[in-house]
């Protein structure tokens, strides 16, 4: 009977320490599916801002051309006002046919 009962209570004991690491196995799990998901939340917020400073730097580069453009316009309406104005192709005009005169003066 003694050996019975020594059998019985060590199978007790077996399931006591196999339970308890089962539970300390799962916390374990548990514990690194939470830094796992805190990772992954952390990965994301990085990749969201990354998009976000994405789309402001293609904003202000888009910007930049437009304003370009708009100089580009600017200049040949200015451009266009002087040479009907007779400015500069009057100037260039005058400055060719008094280098270029038939000596008839």
């Amino acid at each position: 009977m003694k050996t019975a009962s020594k059998s019985i209570k060590t199978a007790e004991k077996t399931a006591k320490a196999s339970i308890k690491a089962s539970k300390q196995a799962t916390k374990a799990a548990q514990r690194t599916a939470q830094a796992t998901a805190r990772a992954a939340g952390t990965a994301a917020h990085a990749a969201r801002a990354a998009a976000k400073a994405a789309v402001t730097a293609t904003k202000v580069a888009l910007k930049a051309a437009i304003a370009a453009v708009k100089t580009i316009i600017a200049a040949t309406k200015a451009l266009i006002a002087a040479i009907a104005a007779g400015g500069w192709v009057h100037s260039m005009r005058n400055s060719y046919s008094n280098t270029f005169s038939c000596g008839a003066a």
